[in-house]
């Protein structure tokens, strides 16, 4: 990602809403598109904690009542900072879980919070009011190709099981009051799938036909 001067975001904003000055941003900030925050990159890291960029965009985006979609998987968007510079009728928040197989996450996702930690974070967004949705993104294949779907599957020996993403996560979610998720599958490059290998010892070929 390319990084950014928040004096130049508080630029456009302010050229834009505050004097009639051309911009080539006008046209989409006037239609008030919502601004999609942690596409390639989360926003919410905790060294935001201290460097404060993420809690300085939101005062710009509050000042100028401009909504947002914000993409993470750390549970600091839940924390009582970040929940008063967010106005709940103008931001929108999916919150990336794939597993809630912890020790699997670990290995996949080094850094990331555990699945508990981000299911209590949901859960304290929407009894605050956010729409707040989960993301079952990316969805791991539980089994090889075919096997829930082809009447004339057959494996030699023991089907194998990769148990990372699992119907029981639809489960969790809904014991912690989260009333939707979304869905995206996972597509794989052969170098993703030999990482995942070497931190899990599990081979994901045959699951990617």
């Amino acid at each position: 990602p390319v990084p950014v001067d928040l004096n130049e975001i508080r630029k456009i904003f302010y050229t834009v809403f505050e004097t009639s000055r051309r911009s080539r941003w006008r046209s989409i900030l006037e239609a008030k598109i919502p601004l999609r925050m942690g596409s390639m990159t989360d926003s919410f890291m905790f060294m935001d904690k201290k460097y404060k960029v993420t809690q300085e965009l939101l005062k710009v985006l509050n000042f100028y009542r401009y909504p947002s979609v914000i993409f993470t998987r750390s549970d600091l968007v839940a924390d009582d900072t970040y929940l008063s510079l967010m106005d709940k009728d103008l931001c929108a928040i999916q919150f990336s879980i794939s597993s809630i197989n912890d020790d699997l996450n670990r290995k996949i996702e080094p850094g990331a919070p555990s699945a508990k930690r981000r299911l209590l974070a949901l859960q304290k967004l929407n009894k605050a009011g956010y729409w707040a949705t989960a993301r079952i993104n990316p969805v791991f294949p539980i089994r090889p190709d075919g096997y829930f779907t082809n009447p004339n599957f057959e494996w030699d020996g023991e089907v194998p099981k990769f148990d990372y993403s699992s119907f029981e996560i639809v489960d969790a979610i809904a014991d912690h009051g989260i009333p939707a998720f979304l869905v995206g599958f996972a597509r794989l490059s052969s170098f993703a799938i030999n990482n995942i290998q070497r931190v899990t010892g599990f081979d994901l070929r045959p699951f990617f036909d």
